[in-house]
């Protein structure tokens, strides 16, 4: 029973952190180098679930689940309440007004493809009612739909890095334009607000910690394979999509290095690379992804399990802070859902062209949440205590790594502050 809670709750962590970064990392990736990218990845993983650590040990020590802004009442006040709060609300709303603009997009372009003509808001007004509908069902039923979804991903994962593998050269030519593999640049960490936005599972901590009962070896691993999957799934995607772009697409991927390429562009790339794949396979494929659509239901699928994540950590913190209703569980569930989706609904409808500014915004305030309030929680906890309580995991007290998350963070502030001037 708790291996299957394992499972589920890793498959939600991935599917929250698998998100807009499909489409997005591999645009602003192609602007810095392979090695900075590699490294600026694998660092908001590791501080990503380091930090996730931190929040558990707080989740457990507190008794159960708790949303940020309780864990800071518990241990700080109301104004960490009120920080607390106001920032992991602030955050999901701006990412999930992010995810509808982005998978309105991408699903009508996949509508273009087979010949339908949607508008972009009404795809929006439709994702917006599933997810009401789908939140309203409660915690079991969302979580059993983006086991399916996460499933999808995977299989079309597959699919898309069978297409990648099969248009890369054969031979180890130079590709049509140079791609950099030289050492780390600083003007390379200004992409790290996107990047440490793509890491964002942070939404789930309460939610994940009553679910998997706070067995805390249950949750230390859900957690791991959770984070350290769309680790590897985007060091795949990303510079594997730009290694082919590079070769066969000169144009696009001079755009992309100038920071000039759009969305539209990648994907038009992408599907070009499927039209000209050679062989039974590529064949195959399209055929089942009609026009090349692989690429896109792999942006589409991710985007969906974000939006799963995201929805329900909002949908339960609110449904935690509304006045309780013994009588009509159900109606306070459906009006903590209305809540969590209608003005993010309203933003994207108002605001359809922030898609890459929603998501850089949203690193700054996942900053606040995910590093620096929990690690003063941390120690607000630890000198309550006074030394008197057995730490769920000793490794969080390490300054080291305390130290090296705080530089992180503030990192990505600096970035962010720089690219607004």
């Amino acid at each position: 029973m708790m291996q299957t809670r394992c499972f589920g709750a890793a498959c939600v962590v991935a599917g929250t952190a698998i998100g807009a970064g499909v489409l997005v990392l591999p645009l602003v990736c192609a602007k810095v180098g392979f090695l900075s990218g590699l490294l600026l990845m694998a660092g908001s993983w590791f501080v990503a679930y380091f930090m996730a650590l931190v929040a558990l040990e707080l989740n457990l020590q507190a008794g159960s689940g708790h949303t940020l802004g309780a864990l800071g009442k518990k241990f700080s006040g109301h104004a960490a309440r009120f920080l607390g709060d106001g920032s992991v609300k602030i955050l999901c709303y701006v990412l999930f007004m992010a995810y509808l603009c982005g998978g309105a997009d991408v699903a009508v372009s996949m509508c273009k493809s087979v010949g339908v003509s949607v508008y972009e808001n009404t795809m929006k007004h439709i994702f917006a009612g599933a997810f009401i509908v789908l939140m309203a069902c409660g915690v079991r039923y969302a979580e059993r739909w983006n086991r399916v979804l996460f499933a999808g991903i995977c299989v079309i994962f597959l699919a898309a890095i069978a297409v990648l593998v099969m248009a890369a050269p054969r031979s180890l030519s130079a590709p049509e334009v140079s791609i950099r593999w030289d050492a780390f640049s600083l003007r390379d960490a200004l992409i790290l607000p996107v990047l440490f936005t793509s890491f964002g599972f942070q939404v789930v901590f309460h939610t994940l910690t009553n679910y998997c009962k706070k067995d805390k070896d249950v949750l230390r691993k859900a957690f791991f394979w959770g984070s350290f999957v769309p680790f590897l799934f985007y060091l795949i995607w990303t510079f594997g999509a730009l290694y082919v772009v590079a070769h066969v697409n000169r144009e696009v991927y001079l755009q992309l290095m100038a920071g000039q390429g759009t969305l539209g562009d990648l994907m038009a790339a992408l599907t070009g690379v499927l039209g000209q794949t050679k062989g039974w396979c590529a064949e195959m494929l399209r055929k089942v992804f009609m026009s090349g659509g692989v690429f896109l239901t792999l942006s589409l699928l991710a985007i969906l399990t974000s939006m799963v994540g995201v929805s329900l950590g909002l949908a339960t913190s609110w449904e935690s802070i509304l006045p309780k209703r013994e009588a009509a569980p159900g109606v306070q569930r459906f009006i903590s859902v209305l809540i969590a989706v209608v003005p993010a609904w309203g933003g994207a409808i108002f605001f359809p062209r922030f898609f890459v500014r929603f998501l850089a915004f949203a690193g700054c305030v996942l900053a606040v949440i995910a590093v620096f309030l929990p690690l003063y929680l941390l120690h607000k906890q630890r000198a309550l205590a006074q030394n008197k309580m057995e730490p769920f995991y000793p490794i969080v007290d390490s300054y080291a790594l305390q130290f090296l998350s705080i530089v992180w963070g503030v990192g990505i502030v600096v970035a962010e502050g720089i690219q607004l001037l």
